[in-house]
């Protein structure tokens, strides 16, 4: 366990050097500030027209803070992808590039302790970036709204889970492919699960077996999205337009959690083997 820690430590003190820590605060704390104010014009709106008259021109305020709210976490889980994606991108890709991971691949530290210290490593920095982005969305609605978002820490958790996909499918990916190709990779599946998503969420609509049974496809392949939306689904109150956008008329199975689990642990694992037996 000893290199795992060195590794680790390596790893968060090569993202402080390279300003990485500081990027993810100053993106997060810009995304809060952005959805703060924009929801202090919408409350100061809602009460100089006062909630009786909101509630008259048929506007449930539950419903629209519930929307609001869940729509600033979408925006978020977006964000935490494309961290997931970007940071890990040349810890291995890079570094075995330019050759300087063979300072490093050297007895007594074995290669799979490499790869897991630096995804430790990768998973800290990602879970509190995640916490802070969940957190901080959570608050700044209940303060300005008096709205408290249910269920936030299934929402932090399954944006963590998502995540840890995606950063399992880059160090995968960087074990046998360049930079630039990795993060095609990684941003190429979390396009085919975002549109398998939309896929299977209209065929609950239209009641098109075929197309949920595509939507079931593309979850077995990348299962993030999927991941995220079973979290909505518990957030979500009222007629919240987010929910049937993203979902039509049923849920993920709460299967899909365990499911992101074990495939985020078995990539991981074929991340250690394939670096164990790349050339360097």
């Amino acid at each position: 366990m000893k290199p795992i820690g060195v590794m680790l430590k390596l790893t968060l003190r090569e993202a402080a050097r390279r300003k990485v820590l500081w990027a993810l605060l100053i993106l997060s704390v810009l995304f809060l500030l952005l959805y703060a104010l924009g929801l202090s014009f919408i409350q100061s709106e809602i009460a100089r027209f006062g909630t009786r008259a909101a509630s008259r021109n048929g506007l449930d305020l539950k419903t629209a803070y519930s929307f609001l709210a869940t729509f600033a976490l979408y925006a978020a889980n977006f964000l935490i992808v494309m961290l997931a994606v970007l940071i890990p991108i040349d810890t291995l890709a890079g570094e075995i590039g330019s050759g300087t991971i063979q300072s490093l691949a050297v007895k007594p530290l074995r290669r799979s302790q490499i790869v897991l210290g630096k995804w430790l490593g990768f998973v800290i920095l990602l879970g509190a970036c995640t916490l802070l982005l969940v957190g901080g969305t959570v608050a700044i609605t209940a303060a300005v709204t008096g709205y408290m978002l249910p269920n936030a820490v299934l929402g932090w958790g399954a944006m963590m889970l998502e995540a840890l996909v995606f950063l399992s499918i880059s160090f995968l990916g960087g074990t046998r492919l360049s930079t630039l190709a990795n993060g095609v990779l990684g941003f190429g599946l979390f396009i085919v699960a975002f549109i398998g998503g939309f896929i299977g969420a209209f065929g609950t609509l239209i009641g098109s077996n075929s197309a949920i049974k595509i939507g079931d496809l593309v979850s077995l392949v990348m299962p993030g999205e999927m991941v995220w939306r079973a979290a909505l689904s518990e957030m979500a109150e009222g007629i919240n337009p987010l929910r049937y956008m993203l979902l039509g008329q049923g849920a993920p199975d709460a299967s899909i959690l365990i499911y992101a689990v074990a495939y985020a642990a078995v990539v991981l694992l074929l991340a250690m083997v394939s670096f164990q037996r790349r050339d360097l």
